[in-house]
C-alpha cells in the first residue's frame, strides 16, 4: 500500500490502459513515476460538488471525463452500488466511490453505519467478480 499525499507530489493523475488496469501518474521531485496498481483509495473529505475539489487526483478524474457530478452536485453520478458515471453516461466497471460523495444518490450517505454497509457490500462485490 501506498500513501500519496499532494503536498509531496506536483502532480498526480489516473491513467487507465486500454485493458482499464488503473495507474496513478505522478511526478515528485521533478521525477514523473507511473505506478500500476489493483485499485486507489482518494479520501476528499466533505464537499460534494468535485468541480470544487482541491484534489489533482479528483481534477483530473473530472478533467479526462472519468467521473462526473450528479445532477444535484451533491456528488458523484453512480449507480447506488458505487459504480461511478462517466460524463458520456456510461457505468463503469473501474472506478467505485462510496460514502458522502454517493449523498446524492442515496441522500442517507454519510454516517457511519451506512458508509460501512457500503464498503463491505462494494468489498464483497469486488471479491465476487464485480456481481452483486
Amino acid at each position: 500500500m501506498m500513501l500519496f499525499q499532494e503536498k509531496f507530489t506536483t502532480n498526480i493523475c489516473a491513467s487507465f490502459s486500454a485493458n482499464l488496469s488503473p495507474a496513478i501518474l505522478y511526478a515528485s521531485d521533478g521525477i514523473e513515476q507511473k505506478l500500476s496498481t489493483d485499485a486507489f483509495v482518494n479520501c476528499i473529505g466533505l464537499e460534494t460538488n468535485f468541480r470544487r475539489i482541491n484534489s489533482t487526483l479528483v481534477k483530473n478524474l473530472v478533467k479526462k471525463g472519468y467521473i462526473r457530478n450528479d445532477c444535484l452536485n451533491l456528488g458523484v453520478d453512480a449507480t447506488p452500488d458505487g459504480k461511478t458515471i462517466d460524463e458520456s453516461g456510461t457505468v463503469s466497471e473501474k472506478i467505485f466511490t462510496i460514502g458522502t460523495s454517493l449523498k446524492g444518490i442515496l441522500w442517507e450517505s454519510t454516517a457511519m453505519p451506512e458508509i460501512r454497509a457500503q464498503a463491505n457490500k462494494l468489498a464483497l462485490s469486488l471479491l465476487n467478480g464485480g456481481q452483486q
